[in-house]
C-alpha cells in the first residue's frame, strides 16, 4: 500500500471505531429541517445521488474489512499473476510527449508513484477507464481494448495458458470495482465541487 492509500484506511478505521462514518461531513450538511434554511443545488444533489451511494460503499467496505485476513491476502497472491502498478492510474499523472510523427501519438510519462504496489495489472487499466472514459464510450470499446491489452503482454513472454483473456477480464472487472467502492466511501469525507460528486457518481 502506498502512503497515502495506509493514512487513509488508518483514518477510517479509527473513524468507524469511534462510531462516527466517512459520509459524516456531507451527511450532516444534507438532513437540515426545511425551515432553517433553502438547500443549495450541491445539498440536494448531494443528498439524493451521492449520499445514498456512500451508504451502500461504507457498508460494503466494513464487509470486506471484516473478512479480510493476511492468510488469505497471501493465499490470494501466490495463485495471481503479479506485476508493478502504478496505485492511481488515470490522465491527471500522465504527460503526453508531442510527436514530429503525426501517425504517431509519442511516448508517455507517467508520475505521482506514491500509490505503487505489486498487484494485479489490469487494476490499472480499469481506474484509467473509469476516471477518464465516458462510460458509453467505454462500455463499447473495452473488451477490445482487453484484447489488445492481453495480446500485448503475449507478445512480451507471458503465457497464455497461464494467463488466458478470461483471467484478464476478471482481474479488470473486480480491480475496477474494488478500488471504486472504496474511493468513493474515501471521497465522502472530502469537500469536493459539484461537478466531481456528479462525476464520480455517473462513472
Amino acid at each position: 500500500l502506498g502512503a497515502g492509500t495506509t493514512k487513509v484506511i488508518h483514518r477510517y478505521t479509527h473513524a468507524r471505531a469511534h462510531g462516527t462514518h466517512t459520509y459524516t461531513h456531507l451527511h450532516t450538511h444534507t438532513h437540515a429541517p426545511p425551515h432553517t434554511h433553502k438547500q443549495s443545488t450541491h445539498e440536494q444533489l448531494t443528498r439524493h445521488t451521492y449520499i445514498p451511494i456512500l451508504h451502500t460503499c461504507t457498508h460494503t467496505v466494513d464487509h470486506a474489512f471484516a473478512k479480510a485476513t493476511w492468510q488469505a491476502l497471501v493465499e490470494y497472491l501466490q495463485k495471481s499473476p503479479i506485476t508493478l502498478v502504478h496505485g492511481d492510474f488515470h490522465a491527471g499523472n500522465m504527460l503526453l510527449e508531442n510527436s514530429k510523427e503525426k501517425s504517431d501519438v509519442g511516448r508517455i510519462f507517467f508520475f505521482d508513484w506514491s500509490e505503487a504496489a505489486a498487484w494485479e495489472g489490469p487494476v490499472d487499466l480499469a481506474q484509467m477507464m473509469i476516471s477518464d472514459i465516458d462510460p458509453d464510450v467505454r462500455r463499447k470499446h473495452e473488451d477490445d481494448l482487453l484484447k489488445h491489452y492481453h495480446c500485448t503482454l503475449l507478445k512480451n513472454g507471458v503465457d497464455a495458458k497461464a494467463y488466458p483473456l478470461r483471467a484478464v477480464r476478471r482481474a479488470y472487472a473486480h480491480g475496477g470495482l474494488e478500488k471504486w467502492v472504496f474511493l468513493l466511501a474515501v471521497l465522502a469525507g472530502m469537500p469536493l465541487p459539484v461537478s466531481a460528486i456528479q462525476h464520480f457518481h455517473d462513472q
